[in-house]
């Protein structure tokens, strides 16, 4: 990419200089020049000193028959800096339980979830901790992409209003 539409080079002077554009994407290239994207970097959750990518371990929940959609957001935590956290829509006739430890056909909880995620190799520091149902639509951007800060606010009003009935 040169350069946004409609916006000229401020550097003319060396049209050879090498320019960066910063796209916020975080991505790597494996051995065989193959680029791979990671995630973005506002959306990089920092928990015990490890970088945790939301995309990442949305694409291992969504392959779960359970799950119809998933959004990952971080969640402030005294102890790692951050905490991962998963708001998911159940499919339909996949029924939530809060605290449920059975295994039975159509039903979703932490534990479970949690122990589908080790059995698809996902480290255990990006495993959630906290599951939540969540009931309505995602929020979305204009262009349609789930607007995770809007997400991540509602994750923690609803936090603080647990604690604050407790």
């Amino acid at each position: 990419m040169l350069r946004y539409w409609d916006q000229t080079l401020t550097n003319t002077s060396n049209q050879r200089s090498e320019v960066w554009f910063d796209t916020g994407d975080i991505g790597l290239m494996d051995c065989h020049g193959n680029l791979w994207l990671l995630g973005r970097t506002n959306g990089r959750i920092k928990s015990g000193g490890e970088n945790i990518y939301p995309e990442e371990v949305e694409a291992i929940l969504l392959e779960h028959p359970g799950i119809a959609r998933v959004v990952i957001v971080g969640i402030p935590d005294a102890r790692f800096t951050e905490m991962v956290a998963a708001c998911i829509q159940p499919r339909e006739n996949w029924q939530w339980l809060e605290h449920s430890t059975s295994n039975e056909e159509f039903h979703l909880s932490r534990k479970n979830l949690q122990q589908y995620c080790l059995e698809n190799n996902l480290s255990r520091f990006k495993i959630p901790k906290i599951f939540i149902e969540w009931r309505k639509p995602f929020p979305l951007t204009a262009t349609g992409k789930i607007r995770r800060d809007q997400v991540r606010k509602e994750v923690l009003s609803e936090i603080q209003s647990l604690h604050s009935n407790l």
